[in-house]
């Protein structure tokens, strides 16, 4: 997907875990797509933001949901991949408000990875359309994640 991206734009791909941001990472180093990665914990967090803004060679920002979804004007990107969606529907619009604000000049483009029908990543899609929160539903025991063996 990210090769698909027009050359001069910019864009951030959101994740939950750890894990999954590195691996992220790794492939796009594979790929020579220049990136910089943003994640709970990072002490060079300004550091690593101010390089994506400034820098026109570094074309990507991978991103965890919970230390990027909220507070950051990266409005220089307009393409959001969502990897690991968030599950709270507050969590994901904050998320797409990082690069769809008044000032945006560009029109801005949301993609989600889902990984195969039937899936959780399908549950939470249907839970975020209809504006309610997965993780919450689930611990008050008001839903079941249904899923089908493929």
């Amino acid at each position: 997907i990210v090769r698909e991206i027009p050359d001069g734009r910019k864009f951030l791909i959101f994740h939950e875990y750890r894990w999954t941001g590195a691996r992220i990472s790794k492939e796009l180093d594979e790929l020579g797509i220049s990136h910089s990665r943003l994640y709970g914990g990072q002490k060079e967090r300004p550091a690593v933001l101010r390089r994506f803004v400034e820098q026109d060679d570094i074309t990507g920002l991978v991103v965890s949901n919970g230390c990027g979804a909220f507070s950051l004007n990266l409005q220089i990107a307009n393409y959001e991949i969502f990897v690991e969606s968030p599950v709270s529907p507050i969590v994901r619009a904050q998320a797409e408000k990082r690069i769809h604000r008044g000032s945006q000049k560009k029109r801005c483009f949301f993609m989600d990875i889902i990984m195969r029908k039937n899936s959780a990543d399908e549950s939470i899609q249907e839970f975020l359309k209809e504006g309610k929160d997965l993780r919450r539903a689930l611990m008050r025991g008001k839903t079941q994640l249904k899923l089908k063996r493929i």
